[in-house]
C-alpha cells in the first residue's frame, strides 16, 4: 500500500559566538509517499491427527503450527469453534471420556481483529495398560548373560520403549534421548545380547501408543556370576529312524563368558543305563543321529538311555543326570509316513505316504510302527487307538522340498523339528474336542500343540510318552490376563484317565515347554508313573499336575473320582527332574493318593532333583494329602532344588492316611535345597506316623531358607488314636542339620 507522510524539517535558530549574529529558526513541511506492508490475518498450517486414550489428558501446542507476521504468539487468541476442550494460551487439553474420533475446529485471532480458522483430528482410544509380568522376575538372581528381556500387558499400545541400565535412578528417568533408551519394539520381547557377567540391571518398559508413552515400572535382575557352568537342560527329544536309528534333539545351552555359538556338548549312552565313564562323541549342534556305528546297543528291542551335558570353552558342564530311556522298535515294526501335500492314496511305505492323517492314525493304530508326520499345521480332531505300541514324530519334511530323486534315508535325514514344525493346531475354537485323542501305549515326538482353545490331548488307559512336545494355547488366551475362566472350557495341555478295566496310567514328559495354559496335565485314576523332566512349565493359572473332578473324556463318559490310585501289588512314582516352573500356581497341589482297591496298593515314591521354581502364585509348589494310602512303603527324595517366590509351601507332604495310618516303611529326605521368599512354611511334614514294627526316618540336612512368613521346618504328628486305629508301635527318627532359615517366623 501507499501511504503520504508529512515531514517537518526543523531548521533551528543558532548564536555564533565568533560573530555574536544570531540565526533564524526555519520550519519547512514536505510530503513523501513511501510503501509499507500491510498486518494480514494469522496462518495456519495443516496439523497433523493427534493420538490419544480414554482417561487421560490429551493436548496440542498449536502455536507450533500457527504464525502471524505482525503479532507475538502471546497476542493471538484462540477460541472454540467445535469439539471438546478448553484453551490455555495456544495450548489445547482435553480429557476424553469414550473412545472414537473426534474434530476439533477453532478461530485464531490477533489484536487487530483479523482471525483465521483451523481444525485436527483427535483420535482417542482405550487407555493403555502398563507392561506387568517382567521375565526375568523382578529381583531375578543368576540370570545368563544372554537374556530375552520379556513382559505382558500394556492393552492398547501399538509398541514399547524399552530402557536399560546399571543406575537406577538414571533408567528410571531416562527418555527416548537417553543412551539408555534400547528401542522401540511391536513385541513384547526384547534380545538384551550378551550382558556383563555378576552385575545389577534395570530396566523398564513403557508402552507406548502413537507419541505418547505409558510411563513402566523400574525392574532389576542380577546376572550370574562368571566362571559358572552352562545352564542347560539337557536331552529333550527323541526320534525313531527304523529300528537302528535314533535323533537326539535339545535346545541351545547358556553360559556367563562363553557364547551359545561356542558351546559344546558331550553326548551319554548306555544299555540299558547310561554309561557315565566317557561320552560317545562330542558335537556343537543342537541335535545328533545315532546309528549301531556309533553304539553297538543300537540294536532292534533293546532298551538305550541317552544324556547330554554342555560345557563351556572353560571346560565346565552342568553335570546334569537327567536320562531319556527309550526301547527300540523291533526290525519289523513299519515306518509310514504321512504328507497332507502328497497324492492321496498310500501303502505305508515312505516312497508312497499317506496324504490323510486319520487313515495313516487307524492304520498304524492297528498293527503298530512308526508314524513320521511332514511339517506343517495339521487342523482338526484325531483319534489314534493303539493296540500296540505307536511312535509319532513331527519335524520331517514336505516331500515336495526334497531334490528329485531323494530316498528315503535323505528324508528321514532331513528331520529338523526345530525349523520344520509339525503343528497340531485348532484356529476356529472354541474346541469341541481336543486335537488328538488316544488310547493305549503312544509315543509323541518333535511336535507341537497350537491355538487350541480347549484340550489339546487326552487319554483313557493311556500310556502316554511326550519328548520334545509343546503347548500353547490359543493368543485370545494370553491377551485375556485378568479373565475368570469357567474349569468347563479350561485350556489343559493334557487329561489322562483310567478304566475300571484297563492299565494304569503311565506319562512321560521330556524336553516339554508350557504357555499360557490353565493346568498342564490333569490325571484321574489308577496311575503307576509320571515323570516330568528336561521341561519348561511357564504362565500357569492352574496347576502343572493335578487331579480333576468331574472329567468328561471324548466319549462322552463322566468320572468323578479325584484321587490317584496306586496299583495294587505295584507302585506309584512320581519324579520331577531337571525342569523349570515359572508363573504357575503350583507343580501339584491336589494330589491326594488312594490304593486302587480297599487293602490293596502299592509302594508310593516322590523323587524331585534339580528344579528351578520361581513365582507361584497360588498354593504350594508341591503338595501330596494322604500319602499312607498307598499301601506300602513311602520314598521322597527332594534335593537340589531352587524354589524362590512360593505362594504357600515349599513341600506340603501328608504322610499318614485319613486314618492316621501308614502300611511300611517311611523314608524322607531333604536336603540341598534353596526355599525363599515364601509365604508359608518352607518344608511342612504332616500327619506323620508309622508303621506297626515300622520305621519313618525324615532326614532335612543343609537347606538354606529365608523370607518365610512361617516356619521353616514344620512337623507335626497324628495324635488322634482310639481304640479303631491304636497307636502304632514304632520308631520315628527326625534329623534337621547344617540348614540355615533367615528371617523366618521360626526355624523349626
Amino acid at each position: 500500500m501507499r501511504a503520504h507522510v508529512l515531514l517537518a524539517l526543523l531548521l533551528m535558530a543558532c548564536t555564533d559566538e565568533a560573530t555574536d549574529k544570531e540565526t533564524e529558526t526555519v520550519t519547512e513541511t514536505v510530503e513523501v509517499e513511501v510503501e509499507v506492508e500491510a498486518d494480514g490475518p494469522p496462518a495456519v498450517a495443516t496439523i497433523p491427527t493427534v493420538n490419544g486414550w480414554v482417561g487421560a489428558e490429551t493436548s496440542l501446542q498449536l502455536g507450533a503450527y500457527v504464525s502471524d507476521d505482525g503479532a507475538p504468539a502471546v497476542d493471538l487468541t484462540y477460541t472454540l469453534d467445535g469439539g471438546s476442550g478448553t484453551f490455555d494460551g495456544s495450548r489445547w487439553t482435553h480429557t476424553f471420556d469414550v473412545a472414537g474420533t473426534e474434530t476439533v475446529s477453532f478461530t485464531v485471532s490477533d489484536a487487530a481483529g483479523q482471525a483465521a480458522s483451523g481444525s485436527f483430528e483427535v483420535v482417542v482410544g482405550e487407555p493403555v495398560a502398563p507392561v506387568e509380568r517382567p521375565d526375568p522376575i523382578d529381583g531375578a538372581t543368576g540370570v545368563p548373560v544372554e537374556v530375552v528381556l520379556a513382559w505382558s500387558g500394556g492393552g492398547g499400545a501399538d509398541s514399547f520403549d524399552v530402557y536399560l541400565g546399571s543406575d537406577p535412578l538414571a533408567v528410571a528417568e531416562a527418555d527416548i534421548g537417553s543412551d539408555l533408551f534400547m528401542g522401540t519394539v511391536s513385541g513384547t520381547e526384547w534380545d538384551a545380547g550378551r550382558l556383563d557377567a555378576d552385575q545389577d540391571f534395570y530396566w523398564r518398559v513403557d508402552a507406548r501408543l502413537g507419541d505418547d508413552a505409558q510411563r513402566g515400572s523400574l525392574w532389576t535382575f542380577q546376572t550370574a556370576p562368571a566362571n559358572l557352568e552352562p545352564v542347560f537342560w539337557g536331552v529333550q527329544g527323541a526320534a525313531f529312524l527304523g529300528s537302528d536309528a535314533v535323533q537326539l534333539t535339545w535346545q541351545a545351552g547358556q553360559d556367563t563368558e562363553t557364547p551359545a555359538s561356542d558351546l559344546t556338548y558331550a553326548v551319554y549312552a548306555g544299555a540299558p543305563a547310561v554309561d557315565w565313564s566317557a561320552p560317545i562323541l562330542y558335537t556343537s549342534d543342537l541335535s545328533v543321529v545315532l546309528t549301531a556305528a556309533d553304539l553297538p546297543d543300537l540294536a532292534p528291542g533293546n532298551t538305550v538311555s541317552f544324556a547330554v551335558r554342555c560345557a563351556d570353552e572353560l571346560g565346565d558342564d552342568d553335570g546334569n543326570t537327567a536320562p531319556l530311556t527309550v526301547t527300540l522298535p523291533e526290525s519289523t515294526t513299519p515306518l509310514v509316513f504321512v504328507d497332507q501335500t502328497a497324492a492321496s492314496g498310500g501303502d505305508g511305505s515312505l516312497a508312497t505316504p499317506y496324504a490323510e492323517l486319520g487313515t495313516a492314525l487307524a492304520d498304524v493304530g492297528a498293527s503298530g510302527g512308526i508314524l513320521a508326520l511332514a511339517a506343517g499345521d495339521w487342523t482338526g480332531s484325531w483319534t489314534l487307538d493303539a493296540t500296540t505300541g505307536v511312535h509319532v514324530f513331527g519335524g520331517f519334511p514336505e516331500l515336495a522340498t526334497l531334490p528329485s530323486g531323494a530316498s528315503d534315508a535323505d528324508l528321514l535325514a532331513a528331520r529338523d523339528p526345530w525349523t520344520q514344525r509339525t503343528v497340531f493346531t485348532d484356529p476356529s475354537g472354541p474346541q469341541s474336542a481336543p486335537s488328538l485323542a488316544i488310547t493305549g501305549d503312544v509315543t509323541l515326538g518333535g511336535v507341537h500343540f497350537s491355538n487350541f482353545s480347549g484340550t489339546a490331548l487326552t487319554g483313557i488307559d493311556a500310556q502316554l510318552a511326550l519328548w520334545d512336545v509343546s503347548f500353547a494355547s490359543t493368543e485370545t488366551l494370553r491377551d485375556a490376563e485378568d479373565a475368570d475362566f469357567n474349569y468347563e472350557n479350561d485350556v489343559i495341555a493334557v487329561i489322562l484317565q483310567s478304566d475300571e478295566a484297563g492299565s494304569p496310567l503311565a506319562l512321560e514328559a521330556v524336553g516339554v515347554t508350557t504357555e499360557w495354559l490353565n493346568d498342564g496335565f490333569r490325571l484321574n485314576g489308577v496311575v503307576s508313573e509320571v515323570t516330568l523332566r528336561n521341561s519348561s512349565f511357564t504362565e500357569h493359572r492352574t496347576d502343572v499336575l493335578r487331579t480333576y473332578e468331574e472329567i468328561v473324556d471324548f466319549e462322552g463318559n463322566t468320572t468323578d473320582d479325584t484321587d490317584l490310585a496306586v496299583p495294587d501289588g505295584g507302585a506309584f512314582t512320581l519324579t520331577v527332574d531337571n525342569s523349570a516352573f515359572f508363573r504357575v500356581d503350583a507343580v501339584t497341589s491336589e494330589v491326594t493318593i488312594t490304593p486302587e482297591t480297599e487293602g490293596g496298593g502299592g509302594d508310593l515314591s516322590l523323587l524331585v532333583h534339580d528344579i528351578d521354581a520361581l513365582a507361584l502364585h497360588s498354593g504350594n509348589a508341591f503338595n501330596i494329602d494322604d500319602a499312607g494310602a498307598a499301601g506300602g512303603d513311602i520314598l521322597v527324595d527332594f534335593r537340589d532344588n531352587v524354589l524362590w517366590g512360593i505362594s504357600s509351601d515349599c513341600l506340603g507332604f501328608r504322610v499318614s492316611d485319613e486314618r492316621g495310618q501308614v502300611s511300611g516303611d517311611v523314608s524322607i529326605t531333604i536336603e540341598d535345597n534353596v526355599c525363599r521368599h515364601g509365604n508359608g512354611d518352607g518344608f511342612d511334614i504332616g500327619d506323620i506316623s508309622v508303621a506297626e514294627g515300622g520305621t519313618t526316618t525324615i532326614a532335612m540336612h543343609r537347606n538354606e531358607l529365608g523370607h518365610l512368613e512361617s516356619t521353616g521346618h514344620r512337623f507335626h504328628f497324628w495324635s488322634t488314636h482310639d481304640e479303631i486305629n491304636p497307636q502304632p508301635d514304632g520308631f520315628i527318627d527326625i534329623s534337621v542339620t547344617e540348614g540355615w532359615c533367615l528371617n523366618c517366623d521360626d526355624g523349626v
